[in-house]
């Protein structure tokens, strides 16, 4: 069995992404378990039963990516991190706001 060292621009660049999704998804799931301290409450229904769990945040976003890829939409993963991007920055701004008010 022979070792491939040399890779494509394409799968780096797909991998890059895969690996930016979970990223995003484990800041996502970080910001929302300080915002969750704050008494902040979680807007997506979806996933509001793991409040901020990071481990079940991060599984679920590579089983996204890995069922992307199995399926050849290795570009859908672009999209998916340009609007987890968005979350992140509005959840962070949000924990920065948070913090900045006076506790009862």
């Amino acid at each position: 069995m022979r070792l491939r060292i040399a890779r494509g621009k394409e799968e780096i660049i797909r991998d890059a992404n895969g690996l930016g999704f979970v990223a995003l998804n484990a800041a996502d799931a970080w910001l929302t378990r300080l915002a969750l301290r704050f008494g902040a409450s979680e807007a997506n229904p979806v996933v509001a039963c793991l409040g901020g769990n990071l481990e079940a945040k991060v599984l679920t976003s590579i089983a996204i990516v890995l069922l992307l890829w199995a399926f050849g939409r290795d570009r859908i993963v672009t999209l998916l991190n340009i609007g987890m991007g968005l979350v992140v920055l509005w959840n962070a701004v949000m924990v920065i706001l948070a913090g900045r008010q006076p506790r009862p």
